[in-house]
């Protein structure tokens, strides 16, 4: 056996090993059929009974996708290919294609897209790194259940991008440095994706000013979990940490950190909620527009900052609804106390308006009490069941002076503000 053959061999009984597809009985019965990819010895003229064997690997992951059939183990060795493979070739739900690549490096050389998936179900890639693409690092196109597990995808035009597929899992990859976005969701029937574990950084660093985001998502169902986003974009006003765009319908955005995004964090367009993340230094926390159905929900979120503009923006198209646990959002603020008007007078009616208020474009909860107070304006007090804007005044208002407060109520707290005091009311006739 030569030198180099045997070194092959090492590497791939240790992959046997970290995988666990190594020992005896019952776990030797379960190890699925392996094929070999890379080695001193290597040919892709080899038949896929000698790539059986790591000492007859063939040379080319593309000559591996071009073979592979369900339930096949693809033992890919480190290295670096020049190549742009394309799977055409599918598994099944009981019989998934795996390729396992630790150390394995796609390279591209500028050729326009790195890794092609086009129409391909259960396929599992482990550990591939793909770089150097000149538009698309991975391009997955009408396809389902495919997953990528400790991926690396840099320095490519985009990312990873999905169009028309069903079930895309990301999980504990890197996805980064990339010249326009990270990943972006593409079609119209694109759904359940899940992005998870995930670190998104240092994507959209073109001149152009759009579609530099770390993460684009426009399907149905998505979910973003436990990643971490950051210094994702060039243009403070279009790219963002995630763009959820106005297709995009029951996202989840959980538990992620965010920090350093050029725009917003969160660009929340469509209708899906964001739960239990933590908002870093951004121009803004998250911009809310475009919504559709029920919008944007936020609870436990904690917006830390610091941010150019402000935590939360709702545009003009946006809506948003509030649940508990949302901290660093700004409370209202009044700009101009409230104004009563009538007599005050037994059996006339007096109405306050609600002043006005800074609220930071959260929605705004309004709501009024009467008070009467002695007659140098303190030791006021409530006047039961008077919480509306009009009050009548009765007998027992007499020789008092009564003022209305109003408090404001948004998801960052609450604000008082009071009216001027009246004069004393007067009885009837």
């Amino acid at each position: 056996m030569r030198a180099g053959s045997l070194k092959v061999l090492f590497v791939f009984v240790g992959l046997f090993a970290t995988l666990g597809l190594g020992g005896t009985g019952a776990m030797r019965a379960a190890t699925p059929p392996a094929l070999y990819v890379g080695g001193v010895d290597c040919s892709d003229a080899y038949s896929r009974l000698q790539a059986s064997s790591p000492l007859t690997p063939w040379c080319s992951i593309g000559r591996a996708m071009s073979s592979v059939v369900p339930g096949d183990f693809v033992l890919v060795a480190p290295g670096r290919y020049f190549e742009a493979p394309a799977l055409h070739r599918s598994g099944t739900s009981d019989a998934p294609i795996v390729f396992s690549a630790d150390g394995a490096v796609i390279d591209a050389g500028e050729q326009t897209t790195g890794l092609t998936l086009n129409g391909v179900s259960d396929v599992r890639f482990q550990g591939l790194a793909v770089t150097n693409a000149s538009s698309i690092g991975v391009w997955i196109g009408t396809s389902q259940r495919i997953e990528f597990v400790g991926a690396d995808v840099y320095g490519n035009g985009s990312g990873i991008k999905i169009k028309d597929s069903t079930s895309i899992t990301v999980r504990q990859s890197s996805v980064h440095d990339n010249a326009s976005a990270g990943i972006m969701e593409l079609g119209t029937t694109t759904k359940d994706t899940l992005y998870e574990g995930d670190t998104i950084s240092r994507n959209g660093f073109s001149s152009d000013v759009y579609n530099g985001d770390g993460i684009q998502l426009a399907s149905q169902g998505a979910v973003v979990r436990n990643c971490t986003i950051t210094n994702n974009g060039s243009s403070n006003l279009y790219e963002h940490g995630i763009y959820a765009s106005a297709v995009a319908t029951g996202y989840l955005i959980d538990s992620n950190q965010f920090d350093g995004n050029s725009g917003a964090s969160v660009k929340a367009a469509g209708e899906g909620a964001i739960i239990n993340n933590i908002f870093g230094a951004s121009r803004l926390g998250s911009y809310v527009g475009d919504s559709s159905g029920s919008g944007a929900y936020y609870a436990g979120n904690s917006f830390l900052g610091p941010f150019s503009a402000q935590a939360i923006l709702i545009g003009p198209t946006g809506w948003a609804t509030f649940g508990d646990g949302n901290s660093g959002l700004p409370a209202p603020l009044s700009t101009a106390a409230p104004r009563v008007s009538g007599t005050p007078q037994q059996g006339q009616t007096l109405t306050t308006t609600s002043g006005s208020w800074a609220t930071f474009t959260l929605p705004v909860i309004i709501a009024y009490q009467w008070q009467r107070c002695d007659s140098t304006g303190s030791n006021c007090s409530d006047i039961a069941d008077a919480t509306s804007p009009t009050y009548v005044l009765g007998s027992l208002d007499v020789g008092w002076r009564l003022r209305s407060r109003v408090t404001a109520t948004t998801a960052g707290g609450s604000a008082l503000a009071y009216s001027a005091l009246l004069s004393r009311c007067k009885r009837a006739g």
